[in-house]
């Protein structure tokens, strides 16, 4: 056979492969319920975060507080980080900067489908990084091409959101099955967004595939207390942040995967805020389309991220700064900003609620476990039922209760009297170990609606 002839055959044996990858795409099997195999996709978006809390809860949780750089009439001032668990249900108009906080606020997203082999290489491309948009006003999300299930095959779907975002790409390249997200938040908080991914793992035919889309970063909000002076406020700045890498789905399908960080670090600067700030009045700082989209990150002595707010105050221009690692602190001694959560720096001249306790495991042997409290407030405490107590015995039979006292004064040590409390367990009846948790709830009686959780 001559060059020409094997060319040509060659040519023949492409075209057969790509008319059987066709035929084995557009004639696939029926979903029995609908009598079609076309593609569509019935979408959520889901707001807990991993490795926050043990589930999902909206409240908004209030940690200790830091004394800021410079002073405003001779008082020192406060920064405070309330974090909520999730992004807050404020359904705002989608813009860049907001939060999307409903499945009502999406209209369109990107989607990419694969069959893999069994070294979680794409063998099939059946979608690539294509968009999909809301079927009018139907719960049904169509690609913008007509899609087909393989015959046989089942497929791993990869959606982001939205479908295109400053600083956002979709590389070439793929890590245990799944296409790398590169991303670079931009410099001007108007064009940081909400991003969001979905997978949908090893997903055989079926009418609808169900995506839960996850926010990726953190969003980070400002305001001040009622007690805070009057003055104008000119800018906010985060100093120092990392805000640039990638991101891959792993193989598992979990979705909240941390970036792979580089080291450069870039300034974010609110400019021209321009709040008048009225006295006696809690102001937002950050308004509509002003919130801050961060990569989630840690903060440590090796970073020297902080924050500035520059504001005039009787004429005079001053900055008040704090650095970041030394709020939101952990059990590790680094703070930290977790994906999928919002953070909101509260600025004020009181100092606000701390709380310690000096003891976080104790032995349910029917003697009595003493809690010492180190707080800047008096405070009072509950006690709620345990929490995912383990063993054959009903968890009843486990509880402890409240002895004693349930209120305590201002202390800064952990052997104060008057700062403690005392937990009554009971022995079990038989020898099996069992493990779980309580969860006391502290009030204080002289910062109205202020509440600290905490897991003994």
């Amino acid at each position: 056979m001559n060059y020409k002839n094997k060319l040509m055959g060659l040519s023949l044996i492409i075209v057969a492969m790509f008319s059987a990858c066709s035929d084995e795409v557009e004639n696939a099997g029926r979903d029995s319920g609908t009598g079609d195999h076309r593609i569509t996709f019935a979408v959520s978006t889901q707001n807990q975060p991993n490795g926050t809390r043990s589930a999902f809860t909206s409240e908004t949780h209030e940690l200790g507080s830091v004394k800021m750089e410079g002073k405003l009439d001779g008082k020192p001032v406060y920064l405070t980080a309330e974090i909520s668990d999730g992004f807050p249900g404020d359904n705002q108009p989608l813009t860049r900067g907001t939060q999307v906080t409903d499945v009502t606020q999406v209209d369109e997203f990107n989607v990419s489908a694969y069959v893999h082999d069994q070294n979680m290489t794409p063998s099939i491309t059946v979608m690539n990084q294509m968009k999909v948009t809301k079927d009018g006003s139907a719960s049904v999300w169509r690609p913008e091409e007509t899609c087909y299930w393989p015959t046989g095959q089942t497929l791993d779907f990869f959606a982001w959101y939205p479908c295109e975002a400053t600083g956002m790409s979709i590389a070439d390249e793929f890590y245990n099955g799944a296409p790398k997200m590169v991303y670079e938040v931009p410099g001007e908080v108007s064009e940081q967004q909400d991003i969001m991914i979905a997978n949908a793992w090893n997903t055989s035919v079926t009418s609808t595939v169900s995506l839960a889309f996850k926010h990726m970063l953190t969003a980070v909000k400002f305001k001040t207390s009622d007690d805070f002076p009057a003055c104008t406020i000119k800018s906010i700045t985060l100093k120092g942040l990392k805000y640039k890498g990638s991101h891959c789905v792993p193989a598992s399908g979990t979705i909240r995967y941390p970036f792979n960080m580089d080291d450069d670090t870039r300034n974010f600067t609110l400019n021209n805020i321009d709040k008048n700030i009225t006295v006696n009045t809690e102001t937002e700082l950050t308004g509509d389309g002003e919130t801050f989209f961060m990569m989630p990150q840690s903060f440590d002595e090796n970073t020297d991220a902080c924050l500035e707010v520059l504001l005039v105050m009787n004429g005079v221009e001053q900055t008040l700064s704090a650095k970041l690692k030394d709020i939101m602190a952990n059990g590790s001694g680094y703070s930290y900003w977790v994906a999928g959560t919002a953070v909101t720096y509260n600025i004020s001249l009181d100092q606000n609620v701390e709380l310690e306790l000096n003891k976080d495991v104790f032995v349910a042997s029917g003697a009595d476990a003493v809690i010492y409290v180190k707080s800047n407030c008096d405070w009072e405490c509950t006690l709620s039922d345990p929490n995912g107590i383990t063993g054959s015995a009903a968890p009843a039979l486990c509880k402890p209760t409240l002895k004693g006292s349930t209120s305590g004064v201002q202390s800064d040590s952990f052997d104060n009297e008057n700062a403690k409390l005392t937990l009554e367990t009971i022995q079990p009846t038989d020898t099996e170990t069992r493990k779980g948790k309580v969860k006391l709830t502290f009030t204080f009686p002289s910062k109205p609606g202020k509440t600290v959780e905490k897991e003994v």
